[in-house]
């Protein structure tokens, strides 16, 4: 029964988080044919900023508290009620931050404006990690996530649909940015009824300390708080450097790669209990399971990213229009930072489930060190492109660093069989290079891939079939 609970579970978050991709990518459409470049480039500055915070709202404390109210059912109330206090005030304090950061940085009138309507966004969107995640703690604990991703993609649904009747009506950012955060409050109130009928939080029991459940949740605060700035340090230093248009050109393709990286996520989700369950303190029992995650990584990444490469200026077309070409260019930079990504999703989920967790830490400092490095030599001079390539920079960064601590715990990547996946991508990209038509650009391009994936040995049926019998 609760291996059903674990899956179905599982599927839950997995389906809410493609459902939030799939929106994102509809909303991607709508906006940048709306708006325009200029406006468009304005509108994602505001929620790349934003987005900075939000991990500061949240600090880290999902987890705890999950792990608080899975052990101990008695005190589900007032673990629930510290989770509360703890995170309201993070939140307040996040909210404030990016006011003052806003009015320090010197951003024109205009850009606090809309930074000032979006920071509600901190306290209840349902599509980035906020205060809203401590009220679904105790749905997590319990495997019951059902409810809140229905939450979300209703949230999600609300947003396209006021998103729509206000381009109909003609209206203005500040109005689109408006209903784009409102969207969220009826899910968010719904939750949080829900969330405390469920689990009657107590603020007066003192059995728990705050000080000891906020100093548990700190290094994993801390922790998400630069991978936040890892990821938006670039469109920020491009806003200084260059203005809203090439952050309108970057939006458009972080955006679309960044949706792309559910994959690994996804994977790794399925694959991490089974790194879990293998490991009895004895690295060698995983070699095995992280070598076929890699490999079967590399399957989809390189057809992803030469696939990508080929198709990037009829994609930016089909999503932007005409006046969003130069985006194509980001976007065949920016998906190479997406493929490495699948590597370095794979040694994150390892770490974690063999209690290697610090090395995370420390590679998350090495690639924010190397993002900031790196944005700031080439934005100045090469704008969007600049900050694509900085992106791609810091993410080859931290995977060299993860693969040579892989290495060093006798973990290997099996460079020989992922390079007959490479092969297979140069044929297919030779099969759809000249093709006119996106649709059989897709369609051929997966057919011939997968011919010669298998016509050259780079599947073993029977060696995943092992590795899920050894789970």
């Amino acid at each position: 029964m609760r291996s059903n609970s674990v899956f179905n579970n599982t599927f839950w978050i997995l389906f809410g988080s493609a459902c939030n991709k799939v929106s994102s990518i509809v909303l991607l459409y709508l906006l940048s044919r709306y708006l325009g470049v200029g406006d468009f480039g304005k509108f994602s500055f505001v929620f790349f900023y934003i987005s900075l915070f939000g991990a500061v709202a949240e600090m880290g404390l999902t987890p705890i508290l999950i792990k608080y109210l899975s052990v101990n059912d008695k005190r589900c109330g007032e673990v629930l009620g510290r989770g509360i206090l703890i995170g309201g005030a993070c939140t307040i304090f996040a909210i404030l931050l990016a006011w003052t950061g806003a009015l320090l940085l010197g951003y024109a009138p205009d850009i606090r404006h809309l930074i000032f309507i979006a920071s509600l966004n901190l306290l209840i969107s349902f599509r980035d990690v906020t205060f809203r995640w401590i009220l679904e703690a105790p749905y997590r604990a319990r495997l019951k996530m059902a409810f809140p991703v229905l939450l979300g993609i209703i949230s999600e649904t609300l947003g396209l649909v006021f998103i729509i009747f206000i381009i109909s009506a003609k209206g203005s950012l500040d109005t689109i940015i408006a209903a784009y955060v409102l969207s969220n409050l009826p899910g968010f109130m719904l939750l949080a009824i829900m969330s405390v009928r469920s689990t009657r939080p107590s603020f007066r029991d003192k059995s728990i300390s705050s000080a000891v459940i906020f100093k548990e949740a700190l290094p994993i605060g801390s922790s998400n708080i630069l991978s936040s700035i890892y990821l938006v340090l670039g469109s920020l230093v491009l806003f200084h450097y260059s203005g809203p248009e090439d952050v309108g050109y970057y939006a458009l393709a972080f955006r679309l790669t960044v949706s792309l990286r559910i994959i690994p996520e996804a994977m790794m989700h399925s694959i991490f209990p089974l790194l879990a369950k293998a490991f009895q303190g004895d690295i060698k029992g995983i070699s095995h399971i992280y070598a076929v995650a890699i490999r079967y990584g590399s399957l989809i990444a390189f057809p992803l990213v030469l696939g990508t490469m080929i198709v990037a200026k009829p994609v930016a077309l089909l999503l932007g229009g005409e006046s969003f070409q130069p985006a194509s260019i980001a976007l065949s930079i920016m998906i190479w930072a997406t493929f490495i990504s699948f590597f370095n999703t794979v040694v994150r989920f390892t770490f974690n489930a063999i209690n290697l967790q610090k090395y995370n830490f420390i590679i998350s400092i090495i690639m924010i060190s190397a993002s900031a490095a790196f944005s700031f030599l080439l934005i100045p001079k090469y704008g969007f492109a600049g900050a694509s390539l900085a992106l791609v920079a810091s993410e080859f960064t931290a995977m060299a660093a993860s693969f040579i601590v892989a290495g060093s715990f006798g973990l290997a990547v099996p460079f020989r069989i992922i390079s007959k996946y490479f092969i297979a991508s140069l044929g297919m990209s030779a099969g759809i290079l000249f093709l006119q038509s996106l649709s059989l650009q897709l369609l051929i391009g997966m057919v011939i891939y997968i011919a010669i994936v298998v016509l050259i040995g780079g599947v073993q049926k029977d060696e995943l079939v092992s590795m899920l019998q050894r789970g």
